[in-house]
């Protein structure tokens, strides 16, 4: 069986961060890179049994997410 996946684009970003969103319809990923602590920060988990990706040029992003620590 295929896992489902869903692309992620970039739709925002300072140079010291980049925020992503999910294209899929009534998925809601949402995440920061961030660039200078070299981190993701999921800020809205979405639909977690899809396989999220995506890229900004010469930076592609791909992967589970796993709980981690509180951003201070």
């Amino acid at each position: 069986m295929d896992q489902e996946r869903h692309l992620m684009v970039c739709t925002g970003g300072n140079g010291a961060q980049s925020y992503f969103e999910c294209t899929v319809d009534g998925c809601g990923r949402e995440l920061i890179f961030d660039h200078v602590a070299i981190r993701l920060v999921v800020t809205n988990p979405g639909k977690p049994s899809a396989l999220h990706h995506g890229s900004t040029g010469l930076v592609a992003l791909a992967g589970g997410v796993q709980p981690g620590e509180a951003a201070a």
